[in-house]
């Protein structure tokens, strides 16, 4: 579990919304665009107010039960940072104990039958990407 004050704006967040069925119900490998207050959150997603009024029920306590959207802060959120499609989450709306935060990721990718003449493409695709990367070819008989 993360403390989600602690999260800032490039960290990458797993995490399970309060209640399932209303925006999602997981969010993997998130990126954090920013930490917005509710206008700022408002001008991204017009529909804030329905979600607050949506998901109030399940988090009223956690907010002394105060009916206002505006009174919480909200994650500007890519989920794939390689388009400008952004996503918003008010923090009371988040399962705060299923909260993380990722230090780093690995994929691993076996291609079978795979040719020689296959490397040099896959390490321009590779390097296009901007990853770091190592590639361990086996000879299996």
């Amino acid at each position: 579990m993360t403390d989600i004050t602690l999260i800032k704006k490039d960290d990458i967040i797993n995490f399970d919304m309060i209640t399932q069925g209303i925006y999602g119900d997981q969010y993997k490998a998130a990126v954090v665009n920013s930490i917005a207050p509710y206008g700022v959150a408002r001008l991204i997603d017009p529909s804030i107010d329905v979600k607050h009024a949506n998901f109030y029920p399940f988090f009223k306590d956690s907010v002394d039960n105060v009916n206002d959207p505006s009174v919480y802060n909200y994650f500007i959120l890519q989920l794939d940072p390689t388009k400008s499609d952004y996503l918003v989450i008010g923090f009371p709306w988040i399962n705060v104990d299923s909260l993380t935060t990722l230090t780093t990721r690995t994929a691993t990718v076996i291609i079978q039958t795979f040719q020689e003449w296959q490397k040099a493409p896959l390490i321009d695709c590779l390097n296009s990407l901007n990853v770091k990367y190592t590639i361990k070819i086996d000879d299996n008989k």
